[in-house]
C-alpha cells in the first residue's frame, strides 16, 4: 500500500495565493512571448503564426517546466512564497510540472475552473494538481502525517476523471478546522 504525505490545511496555497501568483507569471510569459516573437518575426514575415507558435510554446515550456523545476523557480512562486511538492513531500519533477502545464491549453474557463476547485477541496489541490498528484504549499510547510494514497473518481463539466489522494486521519482533519 502506498502512502503519500499531507499538510495542515493552512499550509496549502489558497485561492487568493493562487490567483495572484497565476497572473504574475502569466503576464511575465505574455510579455516573454510578445518580445520575443517581435524580435523574430521581422526575418520569417511569411510565418508569422508559425513564429508566434513556436516562440509560445518554448516558453510556455521553459517557464512553466523548467524554470519552475529550478531551485529558481518562477517569479509569481517567489512573490507567493510557494513550493510546488509530490505527495512524497519532494519538489515536484519534470513529468508532473508537464502534466500540470497541459491545463494552461485548455483556456481560461479551465483556469477558472481550476482555481474555483480549490475551495471544495481539504488539500486546496487545484484540479491540475489532482490530475498531477501535486500540492502547492507555502515555503517552509512541513508534513504533519502520511496517509494511503487511494484512487478517485472525479466528474468535472462531463469529463470523468481517476485521480489519486492521500487520505488524511479525521484526528488530523479535526486539529485543523
Amino acid at each position: 500500500m502506498k502512502e503519500g504525505v499531507y499538510y495542515r490545511r493552512e499550509d496549502y496555497a489558497g485561492f487568493w495565493r493562487r490567483a495572484m501568483v497565476d497572473v504574475v507569471d502569466f503576464i511575465i510569459m505574455a510579455v516573454m512571448v510578445t518580445v520575443s516573437t517581435a524580435a523574430i518575426a521581422p526575418f520569417f514575415p511569411d510565418w508569422f503564426a508559425e513564429v508566434l507558435m513556436g516562440v509560445a510554446g518554448l516558453v510556455w515550456f521553459g517557464y512553466l517546466v523548467v524554470l519552475k523545476g529550478s531551485r529558481f523557480r518562477t517569479p509569481g512562486y517567489r512573490l507567493g512564497r510557494v513550493a510546488l511538492v509530490g505527495f512524497d513531500g519532494c519538489p515536484a519533477g519534470w513529468g508532473k510540472l508537464f502534466l500540470r502545464a497541459c491545463f494552461v491549453g485548455l483556456g481560461p474557463i479551465n483556469f477558472l475552473l481550476d482555481l474555483v476547485w480549490v475551495f471544495s477541496d481539504w488539500h486546496r489541490q487545484a484540479l491540475r494538481d489532482k490530475v498531477a498528484q501535486t500540492y502547492l504549499i507555502r515555503n517552509g510547510a512541513l508534513p504533519i502525517g502520511k496517509g494511503r494514497i487511494v484512487y478517485r473518481s472525479w466528474d468535472v463539466w462531463g469529463y470523468n476523471l481517476l485521480v489519486r489522494e492521500v487520505v488524511v486521519e479525521e484526528a488530523a482533519r479535526a486539529q485543523t478546522c
